[in-house]
């Protein structure tokens, strides 16, 4: 332990002190965010075609 710090400011000091790991932090940050917005918008198409599937099913017969 270095002297004059306790525990809590050693392991603090230690996730601030800049790695070379960072820059891979950032590109997986980065991943994460495109593959949560295409999942999110491939979400919203197929609910997109199957309300829009559903709705022309509904009007192309109509109940005798």
């Amino acid at each position: 332990m270095e002297l004059g710090k306790g525990p809590v400011e050693v392991v603090a000091s230690g996730f601030l002190v800049p790695f070379p790991a960072q820059p891979l932090a950032v590109e997986l940050a980065a991943v994460a965010t495109v593959l949560g917005l295409s999942g999110l918008c491939c979400v919203l198409a197929v609910l997109a075609a199957v309300l829009a599937a559903a709705r022309i099913k509904a009007v192309a017969m109509p109940r005798a």
